[in-house]
């Protein structure tokens, strides 16, 4: 309701593609589960011609890199649709009209929460299940041993994994954060400083904190559920 009209297919086409991405992720994290055990089974007769080695000595497996990459996708997957809600880098992008939904009047200790919903909504909910789809894809890969618990968290290894994916996410909004003032300050002469470089970076800075607030929202929520 707070994004418009079109608010539903927005929330309903972003959440079929999260599922999708986590679908191939759990393949991926299935295919490496597989080729560990493969890799963990009495070795058959050598053949006549050795298999390559890594330089270790190792038989070697694809890191366990879920974590990083269900971030990373997600936090893109956050700012696609950001931008596919309507909205852009600049005041004027503002859709001020859902500050008054189910209001005649500005109510304003609901007025300025209703806009940042609608502004940053569909990144919150993504950083909100970011640590859910990690201890998803964690139990559908068939990674930290299968147990309900260690993929919330509740072990060492699935602890480590939402630590991964949390801190993946907030350093991606962070370097993009960097990069922003890196710009703004090498643009400070340009004629359309105030139009276009100050009001990106006064997003960037929104989006940081809005990822960050609500990653360590999902963070705490999660091991309590």
């Amino acid at each position: 309701m707070v994004q418009g009209y079109k608010g539903p297919t927005i929330v309903f086409l972003g959440l079929l593609q999260a599922l999708c991405l986590l679908a191939l992720l759990a393949v991926r994290q299935r295919a490496i589960g597989l080729a560990a055990a493969a890799a963990a089974a009495p070795p058959p007769p050598p053949p006549a011609t050795p298999p390559l080695e890594r330089r270790d000595g190792s038989a070697g497996g694809a890191p366990d890199d879920f974590a990083p990459l269900a971030a990373s996708l997600f936090g893109m997957h956050g700012l696609q649709l950001f931008y596919c809600s309507g909205h852009f880098c600049e005041f004027s992008g503002l859709q001020y009209a859902s500050s008054f939904i189910g209001f005649d009047d500005m109510a304003p200790l609901v007025s300025g929460p209703l806009l940042l919903v609608n502004t940053f909504g569909p990144l919150m909910l993504l950083c909100l299940s970011l640590p859910l789809a990690v201890a998803a894809g964690r139990l559908a890969g068939g990674s930290g041993g299968g147990s309900a618990d260690t993929a919330r968290g509740g072990g060492g290894e699935g602890q480590g994994a939402l630590a991964g994916a949390l801190l993946w996410a907030s350093g991606a909004r962070a370097a993009a954060l960097c990069v922003c003032v890196a710009s703004a300050a090498v643009q400070q002469g340009h004629i359309l400083l105030w139009a276009i470089f100050a009001p990106k970076l006064v997003f960037e800075m929104w989006l940081c904190a809005v990822a960050d607030a609500f990653l360590l929202l999902g963070a705490w929520v999660l091991p309590a559920w």
